[in-house]
């Protein structure tokens, strides 16, 4: 059970194979990773299954009828590829990239 314990945030110490909880006053913040089959039709389902070792994350989309705009980021050891998988399917009219940020991997 969550109880906080103290004015000043501290990490409590990790159990075997897990990471050092952060415990504030502040309700405790669940986080999950959903996989979800996307339906044939749907660009991102097709692209992601054609990548399977990628990670794709939609992170906003604003339906603007008949097309939708929608803000996501790509994980992958070769993004530029999967921008180029992106940017030739059909159901994708414009891609902008944003930023690039190559992956730290530690």
């Amino acid at each position: 059970m969550w109880e906080p314990l103290g004015d000043a945030p501290r990490q409590r110490k990790a159990q075997a194979g897990r990471r050092p909880l952060l415990v504030t006053d502040d309700p405790p913040m669940i986080q999950s990773t959903l996989r979800v089959r996307l339906p044939d039709g749907l660009w991102i389902g097709e692209v992601s299954r054609s990548v399977p070792a990628a990670t794709f994350e939609l992170l906003a989309g604003i339906d603007a009828a008949p097309r939708a705009v929608e803000l996501g980021q790509v994980h992958a050891a070769d993004p530029a590829a999967i921008l180029d998988t992106i940017d030739s399917h059909d159901a994708i009219g414009d891609l902008e990239v944003q930023d690039w940020i190559p992956d730290i991997v530690s």
